[in-house]
């Protein structure tokens, strides 16, 4: 070793920083204490060992330090992932800087390695999070469009129903002015659902889902209790026959207010029903999960579901804002007038559902 290695090996080990020096062969002549400790090794482990021991790849490592030649001073990790690696086979995201050192008798190379880990990571999130509200900003704004028209229409036929009780009082004609003012309460009623619907879908559409694997029954369950009292008032009984093993990627309490507002909307729907079943089944031609909420016995004719289908899409259109901005967020479909087998409502549930994690 030549005269300069022992100030050498003292510059490395005063360093706050991780820090090795390494040879023109890429083997690591000295680590310090905390670029042992940030890659897992003991005291002096590293020594004597290639630098490609530290990256999770060759080509990591050929990013860092470069195989065909000996790099200058600079740093890389800013615009491009480099990939590091523990001893233990953690994978770390790194920053790397490298500066030349020549003395009388040999060259070296400083290698000061930062962990970026945390930081992309953030990065990653806040990247994601971005995209997530401008995908809500997209939904608000197109929901907002298709309400307004239907406002529009709906305030036009109160206009026209005022002016027909108008005429209609002022003809006498009382019977006619009494239909004329059903209609314009209706439609007033109407148009204030369309409005609470907007305000609901705005705040829905625009909240950062934290996905993760949820056990489907053991949800289901949750919810059913949260309307035990209500269920049991009404002398209904829901069955849910949900198999023990299924399980989604999903935003729980979204879930959770997914699945009680179908509930509850189906209890108001249900018309010759003894009670309501909750079932999921697999749907291999769509690779996902059919979730379905509905009646317990059959009726007959236009009723073969137990539910009035035309009033359920009703409220799949006006009263369900928040079921179906969350199936927007996560990938889902949602529909009304489902086969008898599935009841008045089915959910269609993806198997690849959106990340668990900021990609």
């Amino acid at each position: 070793m030549d005269e300069g290695y022992s100030w050498l090996r003292l510059l490395i080990d005063s360093s706050f920083a991780s820090r090795l020096l390494v040879d023109r062969a890429a083997n690591i002549i000295f680590a310090n204490r905390a670029a042992e400790t940030l890659f897992g090794y003991g005291p002096d482990e590293l020594t004597g060992k290639p630098i490609d021991v530290l990256f999770a790849s060759p080509q990591d490592r050929d990013l860092a330090v470069p195989r065909r030649y000996f790099p200058g001073r600079r740093i890389r990790g800013d615009h491009e992932e480099i990939r590091g690696c523990t001893k233990q086979g953690r994978e770390l995201i790194l920053r790397i800087g490298t500066s030349p050192i020549e003395t009388v008798a040999a060259s070296y190379l400083s290698v000061t390695i930062f962990d970026i880990t945390q930081y992309k990571q953030t990065e990653r999130e806040l990247l994601f999070k971005g995209r997530q509200l401008e995908e809500a900003k997209r939904r608000v704004s197109k929901f907002a469009l298709l309400a307004a028209n239907d406002l529009r229409e709906r305030l036009q036929r109160i206009g026209a129903s005022v002016s027909e009780a108008k005429s209609a009082l002022a003809a006498g004609d009382m019977v006619a002015a009494a239909a004329a003012n059903d209609r314009v309460l209706d439609s007033t009623s109407n148009a204030q659902r369309l409005v609470d619907a907007l305000l609901e879908y705005s705040l829905q559409a625009s909240a950062i889902l934290n996905l993760e694997f949820i056990h489907l029954r053991s949800e289901v369950d949750s919810v059913l209790n949260t309307l035990s009292e209500t269920t049991g008032d009404a002398g209904l009984k829901i069955e849910n026959t949900v198999p023990a093993d299924l399980r989604i990627k999903a935003d729980k309490p979204m879930f959770m207010r997914l699945l009680r507002d179908l509930v509850e909307t189906s209890m108001s729907l249900r018309r010759n029903a003894s009670g309501i079943i909750i079932s999921a089944t697999r749907n291999k031609e769509k690779n996902g999960i059919l979730l379905g909420i509905g009646g317990k016995e059959a009726g007959r004719g236009e009723d073969n579901n137990g539910f009035r289908e035309a009033g359920a899409r009703m409220r799949l259109e006006e009263g369900l804002a928040a079921v179906k901005s969350i199936c927007e967020q996560h990938g889902w479909t949602v529909e009304a007038g489902a086969p008898p087998e599935q009841g008045g409502f089915q959910v269609s549930i993806p198997v690849n559902g959106p990340p668990l994690a900021a990609p």
